[in-house]
């Protein structure tokens, strides 16, 4: 679920606000079929404060944090299915290699190399007898890509645009986008082992889910 809110102050007690919501609804390519759903809609209202909406402000000063690289990586794993239905599922592992830089303290932005092994590709590719002998070579993917991460605390929201370099011999997309969330299970400014996390992405091909992906990431 992805929204917008714009609103305006009319007085102390009483906001005017309106914006746009969007709802997908998708198994991610998990099993078929995948009935994807999109909802679009908008809202306006008014919002109420009892008191105000204007509190006094408490002030302070926030630690500043220094804008480092880091050298990250991820190992992620997913399941498909080919267009069966209640086929058998097949692992995706999918490994990234990345640096990213801090800015504004609390924000990340940050490039690297994407590689993906399609195992569901390389059973179709073995069970039709096409490329006998070189299936391993046409099941797997790699990109480069960039992307952002917003960070709230331990909870990180993550865009990311991938441009593959190679393709597996069912897919030919020119770009492919991820998107999900990152929980920061350890957050050290010093150290060899600055972050550890837990990592849960949708990647899209051309706005169409390919692959939910759940994995672990560190950063040195």
């Amino acid at each position: 679920m992805l929204a917008t809110d714009l609103g305006y102050h009319l007085n102390d007690h009483w906001d005017l606000q309106a914006g746009i919501n969007l709802s997908h609804i998708s198994n991610g390519e998990f099993r078929y079929p995948n009935l994807g759903v999109n909802l679009g809609t908008g809202h306006i209202g008014f919002r109420y404060f009892p008191f105000t909406s204007k509190p006094k402000y408490k002030t302070g000063d926030l630690p500043k944090l220094s804008n480092r690289w880091l050298l990250q990586a991820r190992m992620s794993i997913g399941f498909k299915s080919m267009a069966a239905l209640n086929g058998p599922l097949y692992p995706v592992y999918m490994p990234s290699l990345y640096v990213s830089k801090r800015y504004a303290s609390p924000n990340k932005i940050f490039a690297g190399i994407d590689y993906s092994f399609y195992n569901n590709v390389y059973a179709f590719l073995k069970n039709n007898e096409i490329f006998p002998g070189q299936e391993k070579e046409h099941s797997w993917e790699a990109s480069v890509f960039a992307g952002n991460e917003f960070l709230f605390g331990r909870f990180g929201i993550l865009i990311q645009l991938s441009i593959p370099f190679h393709h597996t011999s069912l897919r030919q997309d020119k770009y492919y986008q991820k998107l999900g969330y990152n929980f920061y299970i350890i957050q050290h400014e010093k150290g060899l082992l600055k972050e550890l996390c837990a990592t849960a992405l949708i990647k899209a091909n051309k706005f169409q889910a390919d692959v939910l992906e759940f994995g672990l990431g560190l950063s040195l």
